[in-house]
């Protein structure tokens, strides 16, 4: 409404008169406000109006043209009566081009595209008859004569515009398609339309700049005053060339050009680029997702095609690692790419649904035909059932790009998202290493790895994919073959089993059966067992990056990480102030930073993040244990998605240290404690040893029932060596998590 708005506020304030305010502003409040009154009184027939679409969107664009247009009439007063003689045709014009032929929306309907043309051919002759109606006009007043300098080079830049538009398609015969253009994706209007817009999006700029110094109008009537003098056509004819030249240049010279046929299609990376080469197919798989039998039989997965034996072997026993510390083969897959790397996949579509699908990487450059999806014109990238199709991607030398980039299927496919279908390529920095983290091999894929940098240090990166289990209507089978309560019936969560972290939950739900009323140790390892729910480990000041990614498509989440003095910069690759390889105990850190430190991050469907922690592992207190973590919406943890990450202080015999740091020291039983000063006390020998560890551990007893934590059950063995300490006896009943 804004154009419309002041050219009221103009013609009010020119005509002077309150009276004629308050008329005009009022009848316009009211029109504004009446269709909701007709619309509150008669509720019950909306359901009978057409429904939004695209059709909507060519009407707005039709009533903008008409807004335009009286904005021209009500600046009138303003400006003189020249801008309707001149206005109305050039607007009606590029309305007949720009609706009738450019505009897209509702093709797909055959009566709206003649309802479509039907009104471009009456826009188009109107601006004929405008056109003609010059004649009749007075000549300009001496006021007008600016103005009128600026109508002039427009009528005319828009002219030579309108012929380029006509001429241009002659370039793809003549030079036999080698070009800018491509024809073939637009009908000869449309593609006739295009390149006058193009045209005059150039010329009209070059033509005022050219003019505006030695122009003068001529003092002849019109139409005849539109014939120009010798000097302007010197300058009128340098701004044709200049606007020709770039419009009709060859793409690669002209920034407005379109881009050709070749650059649409093919290899978007630069020559040079190192090349990384994947194999994947998209399967159907019956998913496990935790120790208890909880499984999706629905599920699908995007899968290398070397692990697709191990893939289906783990499939037949639904057995699952604890904590996914054994690189489970049933796992979102994690590819790793370079700043600067060239991506190949092989991509074989075998869902037995018979559907075309694809593989879409968010962030990345590509060309149109490795999009793996099918939008608008672009052509269809999908592979059809059992086809193999080849996408390429450039990874940009980008800071900002490094992390998690969404791997998922084109639109309209959120059901195969909901079962799994998904991943993420990690954006590494240049010249990285990606080793396993228990033994600092070369690694393929994997939810975690020790990335080594060409030019920084080691870290440790953690991918974490948060997601749903199916819509919110799906209920989850357990291994008995019976549908999980949309209802906890211990902690009242909402479908229990469908909050997952990387294909895994662990419900409370599971773990309260046997004992529902130890709800507050629900995440306990000691009472119920590691979840299989993604475990984190590494040692203190090992860097640290969490890759987190939303690969759902229901509900959002909140991730947090406990631990007080863990945290990371909302935006590390923007605050200068940010190190992340700058790891250990800090009593004096950066107090204002140029981003914000979060423990929290609200994260939606299709969303990620780069987790960066301040300190390394252990967070700035440097403290080693266990950090709960978890979405922070009580209904989803409690439904499953929670885990814990360790941080150790000493050697883990499946834990490999990273390359650049010295390892961790070796732990030690109470024995190996001897002669040691623990924080500047007297060494510690066999008779005063029991004075220090006996204050740190509970009470020794016998636990009267499984609900009994006031005591443990540890014993003392005597050997040559000194007094063992020992932790109460393993309990061997038979349980899922042990």
């Amino acid at each position: 409404l804004a154009p419309a708005v002041l050219g009221l506020f103009v013609f009010v304030a020119g005509s002077g008169s309150v009276f004629l305010g308050v008329t005009i502003f009022g009848t316009l409040a009211i029109g504004l406000g009446l269709p909701y009154v007709f619309l509150g009184m008669a509720s019950g027939t909306i359901s009978r109006l057409p429904r939004a679409g695209e059709w909507m969107v060519w009407v707005k664009h039709l009533f903008g043209f008409a807004l335009i247009g009286m904005s021209l009439y009500f600046l009138r007063p303003l400006v003189g009566d020249w801008i309707l003689a001149l206005g109305v045709p050039l607007l009606a014009a590029i309305a007949a081009v720009f609706l009738g032929l450019i505009d897209r929306t509702g093709s797909a309907v055959p009566a709206f595209v003649r309802v479509k043309r039907s009104v471009g051919v009456a826009l188009a002759a109107l601006a004929v008859w405008s056109f003609v109606s010059l004649r009749h006009q007075p000549p300009p007043a001496h006021g007008e004569i600016a103005s009128l300098r600026a109508a002039y080079v427009t009528l005319c830049g828009s002219a030579t515009a309108i012929l380029i538009g006509v001429l241009a398609p002659l370039d793809q015969w003549m030079f036999k398609g080698s070009g800018h253009h491509h024809a073939q994706q637009l009908s000869p209007l449309a593609h006739i339309g295009r390149e006058t817009l193009i045209a005059l999006a150039v010329i009209l700029p070059a033509a005022l700049l050219v003019t505006s110094r030695s122009f003068r109008v001529p003092r002849i009537v019109i139409p005849s005053w539109a014939i120009p003098s010798s000097r302007n056509l010197t300058f009128g004819g340098a701004a044709l060339a200049l606007g020709a030249a770039l419009v009709l240049a060859p793409s690669n010279l002209n920034p407005l050009g379109q881009a050709t046929a070749a650059n649409t299609v093919g290899n978007p990376c630069p020559a040079g680029a190192a090349l990384k080469h994947f194999d994947v197919s998209a399967i159907d798989v019956d998913m496990p997702l935790n120790r208890f039998g909880d499984h999706d039989p629905l599920a699908h997965m995007y899968v290398l095609n070397q692990d697709l034996a191990a893939v289906r072997a783990q499939e037949q026993t639904q057995l699952v690692s604890v904590g996914l510390n054994d690189n489970d083969p049933i796992q979102p897959l994690v590819i790793r790419a370079n700043m600067g790397d060239c991506v190949e996949i092989a991509f074989t579509n075998k869902l037995g649904s018979n559907q075309p699908v694809g593989m879409h990487i968010d962030g990345l450059a590509y060309k149109a035909d490795s999009s793996g999806d099918a939008v608008g014109r672009n052509p269809d990238s999908n592979a059809a059932a059992g086809q193999t199709r080849t996408y390429m991607y450039y990874v940009p030398k980008d800071a900002s790009l490094e992390g998690a980039r969404y791997l998922h299927p084109g639109p309209a496919n959120r059901a195969l998202i909901n079962h799994g279908l998904f991943g993420t390529l990690m954006v590494e920095p240049e010249g990285s290493v990606y080793l396993n983290a228990r033994t600092r091999d070369p690694l393929t894929s994997g939810w975690e790895a020790i990335i080594v940098p060409g030019h920084n240090k080691a870290f440790r990166e953690f991918a974490t994919i948060l997601h749903e289990i199916g819509d919110e209507q799906y209920r989850i089978p357990n291994r008995a073959g019976q549908l999980i309560p949309f209802v906890d019936p211990h902690t009242t969560a909402y479908r229990p089993a469908a909050r997952a972290i990387n294909y895994r939950s662990e419900p409370f739900y599971n773990r309260l059966q046997q004992s529902p009323q130890q709800e507050s140790l629900g995440y306990s390892s000691y009472a119920f067992g590691d979840p299989a729910t993604t475990i984190p480990r590494s040692y203190l000041g090992d860097p640290i990056k969490i890759r987190l990614l939303h690969a759902g498509g229901e509900v959002f989440h909140v991730y947090h990480l406990h631990g007080g003095g863990i945290r990371w910069r909302a935006n590390p690759h923007a605050d200068t102030t940010f190190d992340y390889a700058d790891t250990g105990l800090n009593k004096a850190p950066v107090v204002h930073s140029p981003s914000d430190r979060l423990d929290a991050q609200a994260i939606g469907p299709g969303e990620s993040y780069d987790l960066e922690i301040e300190g390394g592992s252990g967070g700035v207190q440097q403290g080693a244990g266990e950090f709960l973590w978890h979405c922070h919406i009580g209904e989803h943890y409690i439904g499953g998605m929670w885990s814990i990450w360790r941080s150790f202080d000493t050697l883990q015999p499946d834990l490999a240290p990273l390359p650049d740091r010295a390892a961790p020291p070796m732990p030690v039983d109470s024995r190996g404690l001897i002669g040691r000063s623990i924080n500047g006390s007297a060494p510690l020998t066999a008779q005063n040893l029991d004075q220090w560890i006996r204050p740190q551990i509970p009470p020794q007893g016998v636990s009267s029932s499984n609900q009994d934590a006031q005591v443990l059950n540890w014993t003392i063995q005597q050997t040559p060596q000194g007094p063992l300490y020992l932790n109460e006896p393993e309990d061997t009943t038979p349980w899922p998590d042990n």
